[in-house]
């Protein structure tokens, strides 16, 4: 009987907008723009962000979950937030891909607020 090897491959996550250590302001729209692919089928993408407003009194994050539709291997994920008065100096954002197997990856990127 032929067994069908598991996948044990994760996603690739390429990050294409914001650029590491890119420079923004407050009121400024910060895009994160990243194309996700797997080699059998992405599951789900996380993105993570440092909460601008529980930051002042301890650093929380903030995680925003998305559901890839069914049998896609390919992703082209795009969000925007504004800069808050609260974000101070370099902001970190984390995505995380998981395919179906749960394999995962995770790419983080920091921007820097004047």
């Amino acid at each position: 009987m032929f067994k069908k090897d598991a996948d044990k491959q994760p996603p690739q996550i390429t990050i294409t907008s914001p650029a590491s250590y890119q420079h923004f302001s407050i009121q400024d729209n910060i895009t994160v723009n990243a194309t996700i692919s797997d080699n059998v089928q992405l599951k789900s993408v996380s993105l993570r962000i440092l909460d601008s407003v529980m930051y002042l009194f301890q650093p929380m994050y903030a995680t925003q979950n998305f559901d890839i539709p069914f049998n896609k291997k390919d992703y082209q994920f795009g969000m925007s937030f504004p800069v808050g008065i609260n974000f101070k100096n370099s902001w970190p954002f984390t995505l995380t891909a998981t395919d179906m197997s749960g394999n995962q990856t995770v790419k983080e990127v920091s921007v820097a607020i004047n």
